[in-house]
């Protein structure tokens, strides 16, 4: 869990530095093993956010397979 605070702490700063609300897009990279967790954190996430800041955060995955 430490590795989902310190994305959302890092997703926090960089967000913060916007005054107005606005379209904030995201790239979430992540190992193939945790792609359903960031699906549904993304999602949670952006609603959190937006009921925050009124900013609408739009998440693009890239999903990197390991073999």
């Amino acid at each position: 869990m430490n590795l989902s605070k310190n994305f959302l702490l890092a997703v926090t700063l960089v967000i913060s530095s916007f005054s107005q609300a606005a379209e904030i897009n995201l790239l979430n990279v992540s190992y193939d093993p945790t792609r359903e967790f960031y699906k549904e954190y993304n999602e949670l996430f952006a609603k959190y956010w937006k009921e925050k800041t009124g900013d609408l955060l739009i998440f693009t995955s890239y999903i990197l397979n390991v073999n």
